[in-house]
């Protein structure tokens, strides 16, 4: 949380960001990458019951691209 924190911003670092999901968002500038496991995409392009595996330090947050729908 700390690294965090360092990092902290007011406002979502994306283009758009449903308003009703981003209520209680606390936003970062996206300098870090988390690798997460996700079971599918959902029709609106969530991942759906995502799940944290922790912090990659071998990839910069520039080279991630999003992972395409299977």
């Amino acid at each position: 949380m700390a690294a965090l924190q360092c990092i902290s911003r007011e406002s979502p670092p994306f283009i758009a960001v449903p308003l009703a999901d981003a209520k209680d968002a606390k936003w970062a500038e996206p300098q870090h990458v988390c690798e997460v496991e996700f079971t599918q995409w959902t029709r609106d392009g969530r991942a759906r019951q995502p799940a944290f595996k922790g912090v990659r330090e071998d990839t910069s947050a520039r080279l991630v691209k999003r992972e395409a729908a299977k």
